[in-house]
């Protein structure tokens, strides 16, 4: 029974990171990012990693737009999205 329970968990837990990678790409594409940039996925699990480092709680858009500014002064992407 030990066993289900983590599987469980680890279920749970996987559901939550596939969410939360879903909502950064939402909220990018919203932002105006191009396709390409937000279907990278190397920059969007690097963008999720500083918001989990940075950000308690729940993720406003006050974190993403943050996360955003982070990302081009770190040159992770080229520049602000086009609007």
């Amino acid at each position: 029974q030990l066993a289900r329970r983590e599987v469980s968990e680890l279920k749970r837990g996987d559901d939550a990171v596939r969410k939360r990678i879903m909502r950064l790409r939402e909220r990018m594409t919203a932002a105006g990012y191009d396709r390409a940039v937000v279907a990278d996925d190397v920059l969007v699990e690097r963008m999720d990693a500083w918001l989990a480092k940075h950000v308690r709680g729940q993720r406003r858009q006050d974190a993403y737009d943050k996360v955003f500014q982070v990302a081009v002064r770190e040159r992770w992407i080229g520049g602000a999205p086009r609007r």
